[in-house]
């Protein structure tokens, strides 16, 4: 890791600024210096007065930021000798959340992220947002994160907020119950952690707590994620050191900074060249492919929490009811985003005997469309292992599973579920000996994709897994679509092919498909109908939808 010159802003974290494929962590002491945790810090240390034992013989400072007890010891401390209301009372009387947000949280606001993860307990980077005419959602308890939409900004609230009290992180204990705490949240922080190019604004990289934080999230993906980039006003040889080949450090203020980074931004062609327009805004019973994603939309939250899953854990079990987009979902969303994490995604479907599908999708990766002799009598982990470089990245995305147990013999099954395991659990020889040294050679992970009313035949899996490995531990439900979901992907198709819909269409849709638990396919077949009758009457209305029938 080295430092950059102050104005110099790496052209590859531009260009994944530009696809929106950046998360912005910011920090605490985004005016100054002097971190309002520090300060905080200092004045519960100095309210201890003769209780504090971990500083200064007389627990007083003249600079707020020259406190070196990190805030969670000092309000652990405040709080064994107070109470949790009192610690919390004096905080909240600490803390100014009228005081105005900055020239730096304004620049902040209009960049082109949608996650924005802060430790910050005032609300001044929401109130940015909200000037700059940028809608968000605040994400301070994990249920939250259930009510996200695309068009907004996450603002993911790891330390609590003082708008809301009783969410407040902290005490030594908060911290560390942390992860209990944002379980959901935790997992989408994999992902991004595996997946995004993240950015440090001040961030309190040297805090323990970041740490534990750290490894945490990155444990299951250390070896994969991308570099990630920390603004720094002053250098700090500790941090260089520290993070090496992880993160790399902009010494520089932050004003400059940002004001050059928005420079670039507009002068570098901000989006990827448009995507061409499919022929229709809507697919009628056919599924959405990466080439549909323009007018694939009310999936975003259920895109990102299974690629978490798929990035986190070898085996990821995906079902959900016939009619739920579960194929559209996986080849618009999760294996694009997949590939731009840096593995190669071998799709198959289950309709014929499985090692030979799956080494078929291996081969069409290498653009060989035949198996050769040599790979029908290679075992399937050989095969993968030997299609690919060391230390190659590969996911195995089963479509369809449920039809592998309705075509497919106990033998084949037994057999194709035996190969499956040697693939995901290398190091575990035959004898039950781990051998770690193989699990660097590869990585190579199945998602297995099915209808939920199959879900429990995957128990038939569970004799040939290692000990201790549950087939249903790591999965994932795909539902039915939301009312704001299912407008989203009404509405937003249509304005990509700039088709005006009129508010009552929307409400009636809404109505009718919503006895039906709105299921996206009835959702792709009405509003193709109806696209069709706006090519052939000029209209896009809710008359077009009464002369249907």
């Amino acid at each position: 890791m080295s430092d950059t010159h102050p104005l110099s802003i790496p052209p590859e974290l531009i260009a994944h600024l530009n696809k929106g494929d950046c998360v912005l962590f910011v920090g605490d002491a985004l005016e100054s210096s002097q971190s309002i945790s520090a300060q905080l810090s200092a004045a519960l240390v100095n309210a201890c007065g003769p209780y504090c034992r971990h500083c200064q013989a007389t627990g007083q400072y003249a600079l707020p930021n020259s406190c070196e007890v990190p805030l969670t010891k000092a309000a652990q401390l405040y709080e064994s000798n107070h109470n949790r209301q009192t610690l919390v009372d004096f905080v909240l009387g600490y803390i100014d959340n009228q005081t105005p947000h900055t020239p730096v949280h304004c620049a902040l606001a209009v960049l082109p992220v949608r996650v924005m993860i802060t430790t910050a307990y005032d609300d001044r980077l929401e109130r940015a947002l909200q000037q700059a005419n940028r809608p968000y959602l605040p994400v301070v308890r994990d249920p939250d994160i259930l009510f996200y939409d695309p068009n907004q900004v996450q603002v993911i609230r790891l330390q609590g907020s003082v708008s809301q009290p009783d969410s407040l992180v902290l005490t030594q204990v908060d911290a560390y119950d942390l992860f209990a705490r944002l379980p959901t949240v935790t997992k989408i922080l994999q992902g991004h952690f595996a997946s995004k190019t993240l950015l440090f604004i001040d961030y309190g990289l040297e805090d323990p707590h970041f740490h534990l934080l750290y490894r945490q999230v990155t444990g299951p993906i250390a070896r994969y994620q991308r570099l990630a980039y920390a603004l720094q006003w002053q250098a700090n040889p500790l941090l260089t050191d520290r993070w090496h080949q992880k993160i790399k450090l902009i010494t520089t203020e932050p004003i400059p900074f940002l004001t050059q980074l928005t420079t670039s931004l507009h002068r570098y062609n901000v989006q990827k060249k448009q995507a061409a327009l499919p022929r229709h805004p809507y697919k009628f019973l056919d599924y959405y492919t990466e080439e549909d994603k323009v007018i694939f939309f009310g999936r975003t939250l259920e895109a990102d929490l299974l690629l978490s899953t798929i990035l986190s854990y070898r085996l990821a079990i995906f079902y959900g009811a016939s009619g739920t987009v579960k194929t559209s979902l996986l080849l618009a969303r999760v294996l694009p985003a997949l590939c731009e994490a840096g593995y190669e995604v071998a799709y198959a479907r289950m309709l014929s005997e499985p090692i030979s599908e799956v080494k078929a999708a291996a081969r069409r990766l290498k653009r060989l469309d035949q198996l050769a002799p040599a790979d029908r009598e290679q075992s399937l982990l050989v095969m993968l292992r030997d299609s690919r470089p060391l230390g190659g990245r590969l996911v195995i995305v089963l479509d369809q599973f449920e039809e592998f147990f309705l075509r497919q013999g106990t033998e084949v099954r037994r057999a194709f579920v035996q190969e499956m395991a040697n693939c995901l659990w290398p190091e575990i020889t035959s004898s039950g000996v781990t051998d770690v040294s193989t699990t660097r050679r590869s990585d190579i992970r199945f998602v297995l994709s099915l209808r939920d009313d199959y879900l429990g035949a995957l128990d038939e899996l569970s004799p040939y897994l290692p000990q201790q490995q549950d087939v249903f531990a790591h999965r994932y439900r795909l539902q039915n679509l939301t009312s704001e979901k299912g407008l989203l992907a009404i509405l937003k198709p249509a304005e990509a092919f700039g088709l005006p819909v009129a508010e009552a269409l929307c409400v009636r849709l809404m109505a009718d498909l919503d006895d039906h638990g709105l299921e996206p396919a009835n959702l792709q077949v009405v509003l193709f109908r109806l696209h069709e009758d706006a090519l052939a009457q000029g209209l896009w209305t809710e008359t077009s939808r009464q002369g249907r029938g």
